[in-house]
């Protein structure tokens, strides 16, 4: 299988991407968080996800249960519309961890590590992207936030040291009651 293109950076910075609805309780945490998620499923390494690429991580799309029970996958331009896009850089460091090393170390069935590069590829995505910590990241090791304006990312946060930020632009409001929603 051809896996499609991606735009990534040789500067080795990673990037979580998320909803900018979500930015609002992360930067009230000061913190990154490893997955909860996947801690309730039982991973045995739940994780904190990263991508090198730098347009857009199409495995950051949410999804939820559709009413037959099917998941339904939004698109990166609902996702935006609905909730805002966001994300917050850093640089890496010797706790980050590749896909590879994901891999063995996730002591997950190789057959759900399969499905889950496939289903990404399938999406758009590229596992060599793929980058994850084990352990929460503060606010210190940011460096910088950003949200999408629906056509590029600007900056929203920088100068991001001892966990007082430096703003350069203000949310807007969710346009949509989000609690409606159960996000995977």
């Amino acid at each position: 299988m051809i896996k499609p293109e991606s735009k990534t950076n040789a500067t080795e910075y990673l990037y979580h991407y998320t909803t900018e609805v979500c930015l609002n309780k992360i930067i009230a945490d000061g913190l990154l968080k490893v997955s909860l998620y996947e801690l309730e499923q039982g991973d045995k390494h739940p994780s904190l996800w990263l991508s090198k690429d730098e347009v857009w991580e199409p495995t950051a799309l949410k999804s939820f249960e559709g009413v037959f029970g099917q998941k339904i996958t939004i698109t990166k331009e609902f996702q935006y519309e609905l909730a805002g896009l966001g994300r917050i850089t850093i640089k890496c460091s010797p706790e980050i961890h590749s896909w590879t090393k994901y891999r063995d170390v996730s002591k997950l069935p190789v057959k759900v590590l399969d499905a889950l590069e496939l289903t990404g590829i399938e999406i758009g995505s590229h596992p060599s992207n793929w980058f994850c910590s084990f352990k929460d990241i503060p606010m210190r090791n940011w460096v910088k936030v950003e949200i999408w304006d629906g056509d590029k990312w600007i900056l929203f946060l920088k100068n991001v040291v001892d966990n007082v930020p430096f703003l350069s632009y203000t949310l807007k409001d969710p346009p949509y009651a989000l609690n409606d929603f159960v996000w995977n």
